[in-house]
């Protein structure tokens, strides 16, 4: 565990005991150089709910994320269709979940757990070469 989750975890009183089998490697804060390490691992962004998590494919209902001004929460998520796409991993997928405000990598083992937990959670979704990368929980107010 490096000094940044050590402090971080100081700082808001919490232990790895707390997010068992949760070994963050790197612990990320909103700020410019997170924007920019997110952009880089999000080159095929897309956004969506995952509806089934198997050992080497996930399934994904895809959504819009569009601003909108005239809502009160300042954008709207919009589900052109209820189809579930299927999308094979990437063998060294990375999972970022929202803790805190900041996100923090997990082992991709947690995520069903994870997702069983929190099933209305939007991802953002990295995609190469049609396979994911990358899922990173979306921040929704």
């Amino acid at each position: 565990m490096n000094e940044q989750v050590r402090k971080f975890l100081r700082e808001h009183n919490l232990t790895l005991a707390d997010k068992p089998g949760w070994i963050p490697s790197d612990i990320l804060d909103y700020s410019d150089y997170t924007d920019e390490m997110f952009d880089n691992k999000l080159k095929d962004n897309i956004k969506g709910y995952i509806t089934s998590i198997d050992e080497d494919e996930i399934g994904i209902n895809e959504v819009i994320w569009i601003s909108n001004t005239n809502r009160d929460s300042g954008f709207e998520i919009l589900d052109p269709s209820p189809d579930i796409i299927r999308y094979p991993l990437a063998q060294d997928v990375e999972v970022w979940v929202l803790t805190e405000m900041v996100h923090i990598q997990i082992p991709l083992r947690d995520l069903k757990s994870y997702v069983e937990k929190y099933e209305h959670t939007l991802w953002n979704i990295g995609v190469e070469e049609g396979k994911i990368i990358t899922l990173i929980e979306q921040y929704v107010p």
